[in-house]
């Protein structure tokens, strides 16, 4: 499982994003998950969505730089 977060912005507390790769026949099932720091929220503005969106769209091999 890979972890990561993101800041606190105006739109929102921060974010926690989770990978997990899973063995599955000859290949790797990949999860992503996005979900809102704060349980309180009600409404994430489709952050975790993008969030998702984000990592799945990475090409193979590349990765977001590092702040």
């Amino acid at each position: 499982m890979i972890e990561a977060s993101t800041r606190a912005n105006w739109l929102s507390w921060g974010e926690t994003i989770t990978c997990t790769l899973r063995p599955e026949g000859a290949g790797t099932r990949v999860t992503v998950e996005s979900r809102s720091t704060m349980s309180l929220t009600a409404v994430d503005y489709g952050i975790n969505r993008e969030n998702v969106h984000r990592v799945t769209a990475m090409p193979a091999g590349a990765h977001p730089g590092v702040r």
